[in-house]
């Protein structure tokens, strides 16, 4: 479960950042060494709360938000979650990552081959997931789409860049896509939304090979990346490299202003 994950890698920085082995640590706070590693490794699940609090005492954790963040993802790693009333159609994959997206104050993402799925609209989702074959599961798969949609918050930031070629890839007929590209164009003036185009034009850019969704954490909470093909999704341990291909897309591609002007021009051109 990434909510552990997410708890076991904090809990590691601050150890470190406390100049602490793992042995010494779990000494401390009379714990097995063997135990607080499988919690670093978001392996256990029993008794996180009241450890959570002795290692932020022995880690000298004194900002009381960061205290209650490790609480809080202690505690949420029991918690029912919306999706699980979806757990026909959503795999463990899908809820690992969900689990931290909601967690998020900044959702990135970078899309070269559709629509990224907090952007789409109903028909278009439903077009594409038809095109993935998903059969009897396809009403439930779109109701899962928009149901995650509905629950980005308002504290949540949504920064977005999108290869040309995923907007001139027709999914669904001209209708579909004219409606999606038009709700592109309205979701552009939400102040916590920001899209960028990266037109087929551009040179000199190679952009990331894989769907990459970068979740930017509140607080200390360190920031994760995910990362999504055609047989699946993780989290790589090593953050930097993908926020700062990131980071290239974004200012390779088209400002937000540009690309809104970009995105009308498609809708009328079909």
């Amino acid at each position: 479960m990434s909510m552990l994950v997410l708890l076991g890698r904090r809990l590691t920085e601050l150890r470190t950042a406390a100049a602490l082995a793992l042995d010494d640590a779990a000494r401390r706070v009379d714990v097995p060494a063997e135990w607080l590693a499988n919690v670093e490794a978001g392996k256990a699940h029993a008794g996180l709360v009241p450890l959570v609090m002795e290692l932020a005492d022995l880690y000298q954790v004194v900002e009381w938000a960061d205290r209650m963040m490790l609480v809080h993802l202690a505690r949420q790693s029991k918690a029912t979650n919306w999706w699980r009333s979806f757990g026909d159609v959503v795999d463990a994959d899908c809820a690992a990552y969900l689990e931290v997206e909601q967690l998020a104050s900044t959702i990135c993402v970078y899309e070269a081959y559709c629509v990224p799925d907090l952007l789409q609209t109903q028909a278009y989702a439903r077009a594409l997931l038809t095109n993935l074959n998903r059969g009897a599961d396809l009403d439930r798969c779109v109701e899962v789409c928009i149901a995650r949609q509905r629950t980005v918050s308002d504290g949540q930031t949504v920064r977005a860049v999108i290869d040309e070629a995923a907007l001139q890839r027709s999914v669904g007929g001209v209708e579909v896509m004219r409606d999606q590209l038009e709700h592109l164009v309205g979701l552009s003036d939400d102040p916590d939304m920001s899209i960028q185009v990266s037109p087929l034009a551009l040179t000199g850019h190679v952009p990331p090979g894989v769907r990459t969704t970068l979740l930017c954490m509140p607080g200390a909470l360190p920031d994760m990346v995910y990362l999504k093909d055609s047989v699946g999704g993780h989290f790589p341990e090593d953050v930097a490299p993908h926020q700062a291909a990131f980071d290239r897309a974004s200012r390779a591609a088209l400002p937000p202003d540009e690309s809104r002007d970009f995105l009308i021009c498609l809708a009328k051109e079909l």
